[in-house]
């Protein structure tokens, strides 16, 4: 499962595909809605939020791992490959 503990608006704004949204604030409360195996690819904006919401998860006992460079990181790499592929 790929996370998007961003708000409702920012995943509404732009998301990684497939992802589902929940707020980090929120996960603790809702984690009925989680997988309960496998692993948790989490993201927020930058990575402040997500190490939070990962952090708690992990206590949890979730398996979480936190997506590298977060939203932003994603969004300037798959700008960059569609930059790449419409040449």
């Amino acid at each position: 499962m790929v996370l998007d503990v961003r708000n409702r608006t920012e995943h509404t704004a732009g998301n990684i595909p497939g992802s589902r949204q929940l707020s980090g604030g929120r996960v603790m409360w809702h984690l009925d809605e989680l997988p309960a195996e496998g692993t948790i690819v989490t993201y927020c904006q930058s990575g402040v939020r997500n190490s939070v919401a990962a952090s708690a998860l992990r206590r949890a006992g979730y398996d979480v791992v936190e997506l590298d460079g977060s939203y932003a990181g994603w969004s300037a790499w798959q700008q960059a490959r569609e930059s790449v592929t419409s040449k």
